[in-house]
C-alpha cells in the first residue's frame, strides 16, 4: 500500500521554487543585501553586542565558553567547509568533474584565487611589513 503525498495548493508554488537551484543564488544575494543593511544602520551596535555574548557548556570540570562570533567562525564555517569539501569530492569522482578535462578550469581558478591576492597584497605593501 503506498502512502499518499499530502500537498498544499497555496504552498505548492512557494515548494517549487525552493527546490530550484536558483533559490540558493536568492537567499545569498538577499542576505548579503540584510547583512550590509543592518551593519550600516542604528542596529549594528545591538548586532555586535548580540556577537560579543559568550555562549557555551560545561561537562564537569569541562568547560567551553565562547562569544557567538567565535562559535560562528569557529564552528559553522568549519561545518561548512566540510560540506563543500565532500561535495567537491563527490563531484571528482562520480560528477562533472570526474573527466580531466572538466577539472582544468576550477584548478586554474582556485590557484588564481590564492595567488592574485598575495600579489596584490606584497605590490600594495611593497613586501615590508604592513
Amino acid at each position: 500500500m503506498q502512502a499518499k503525498k499530502i500537498t498544499f495548493s497555496a504552498l505548492s508554488p512557494l515548494v517549487q521554487f525552493i527546490r530550484k537551484g536558483a533559490f540558493s543564488s536568492f537567499l545569498l544575494f538577499f542576505s548579503a543585501l540584510l547583512a550590509l543593511l543592518l551593519a550600516n544602520s542604528p542596529a549594528n551596535g545591538t548586532i555586535e553586542w548580540l556577537l560579543d555574548q559568550r555562549i557555551g557548556f560545561a561537562i564537569g570540570d569541562f568547560s567551553v565558553y565562547k562569544s557567538l562570533l567565535k562559535w560562528v567562525n569557529d564552528g559553522l564555517m568549519s561545518i561548512f567547509f566540510f560540506v563543500v569539501g565532500l561535495e567537491l569530492k563527490r563531484e571528482i569522482f562520480a560528477g562533472e568533474l570526474s573527466n580531466p578535462k572538466n577539472l582544468l578550469l576550477p584548478i586554474v581558478t582556485a590557484i588564481g584565487g590564492m595567488v592574485f591576492p598575495a600579489l596584490i597584497y606584497v605590490i600594495i605593501n611593497g613586501g615590508g611589513p604592513p
